[in-house]
């Protein structure tokens, strides 16, 4: 199970408003970056979710990340996602079409 990923978006707050929804759990602020936010899960897990323009950098003396900025993000993200969530398919596949996302469900490797 994964229990922590963190992703842009263009409208972070929102996002993680949605993704809180899917996830039965709740929104809030993600302190440690001015405009990021984060939707945790009724099972412990949480996404961060951070302005387009943000960057983890791995500073020189090896502490934690730092946050950064990409002047020129691109337009699409080479990022997805299976998450395990309590509501039925449908439900999500509902939200995912009120907000215009593409939530479809596809077999990944082994059959079954």
């Amino acid at each position: 199970m994964i229990h922590h990923v963190s992703i842009p978006a263009r409208n972070p707050q929102h996002v993680a408003e949605v993704l809180a929804e899917v996830m039965g759990g709740k929104c809030m602020p993600f302190g440690p970056l001015e405009g990021a936010f984060m939707a945790t899960g009724s099972d412990g897990s949480m996404i961060e979710v951070y302005p387009e323009k943000a960057t983890l950098d791995i500073p020189a003396n090896d502490d934690q990340v730092v946050f950064g900025e990409n002047r020129t993000p691109p337009r699409t993200w080479p990022f997805h996602i299976l998450l395990s969530v309590s509501r039925p398919s449908g439900e999500v596949e509902a939200i995912g079409a009120r907000e215009g996302w593409r939530a479809k469900t596809f077999g990944r490797g082994m059959q079954g």
